[in-house]
């Protein structure tokens, strides 16, 4: 049987307020959380080296510049994309960081948030990757 929490309060961890100087009569402050700065997207170079290494379609790394290009475009975060999209927030993260391999549904949905639609999309992506690989070659 769980435990139930008292009326009134939450089982949440509670912040305790810093400890007040003497003979202030303020009221107690929570310690302000710092704020985790985003990773920066990778390169075009490292998403299309790191495409290679876990062996994905060479489509994939255009979806994926395609997709930082986009979002760049409209100066967008991640959270906005998911927000407009609503594709989760750790699934477009681990995507644009060529961390796994997005699936049909997932690359429609994001497509259809920036006007592509599925085949629209996939040929702005491979355009971008010949231009990438034009320049990684030169």
């Amino acid at each position: 049987m769980k435990s139930k929490a008292a009326p009134g309060r939450s089982r949440r961890t509670v912040r305790h307020p810093l400890p007040l100087p003497e003979g202030s009569n303020e009221s107690p402050r929570l310690p302000k959380r710092k704020r985790r700065t985003p990773d920066p997207f990778p390169s075009p170079a490292q998403i299309i080296a790191k495409c290679q290494e876990k062996h994905h379609c060479p489509m994939v790394a255009g979806q994926i510049i395609a997709l930082i290009t986009l979002i760049n475009e409209r100066q967008w975060t991640i959270a906005e994309t998911a927000n407009h999209s609503h594709v989760g927030r750790i699934t477009i993260s681990d995507i644009l960081h060529a961390k796994t391999c997005p699936s049909t549904d997932t690359i429609n949905a994001l497509a259809e948030t920036f006007g592509f639609d599925f085949i629209l999309f996939n040929i702005f992506a491979s355009i971008c990757l010949r231009a990438e690989v034009s320049e990684y070659r030169h």
